[in-house]
């Protein structure tokens, strides 16, 4: 569920209170691309009119207050989160084979839409190498 002010697009919660619990950083992080680009029939359509603008707004209120050095960190945990997501995935048993085929685009995704988000002018800080 989606909650928004009205005016320029700003997210400001996202509730699943059925799926609701912990998960590693990168994990959590990572399913705002499950929520942001429409997939229909299994196959994702990341082109979609909006789903930039909603990964988008989220990224904005998740590192406002973090350190620009540290944002591309955060996606390379997202990323991270991904392969971790695929590779184990909690209930589902084992992953289909076109959601193995999808995690190259999916991955590429993280970089497409948050890196250019990250600052410009600071440099890849070594100490978030995984």
């Amino acid at each position: 569920m989606f909650i928004a002010n009205q005016g320029p697009p700003q997210l400001i919660g996202l509730l699943d209170w059925d799926l609701s619990r912990y998960r590693p950083f990168g994990i959590d992080a990572a399913q705002i691309r499950y929520i942001s680009v429409i997939n229909r029939d299994r196959v994702d359509c990341p082109e979609e009119p909006g789903s930039t603008m909603v990964a988008t707004s989220f990224w904005n209120a998740f590192t406002a207050n973090l350190a620009a050095d540290l944002k591309h960190c955060v996606v390379d945990a997202m990323k991270v989160g991904v392969i971790i997501y695929l590779e184990f995935p909690e209930g589902c048993g084992e992953r289909k084979a076109e959601d193995i085929q999808n995690a190259e685009k999916r991955l590429q995704w993280f970089d497409d839409v948050f890196k250019p988000l990250c600052s410009l002018d600071t440099r890849r800080n070594a100490s978030c190498a995984f």
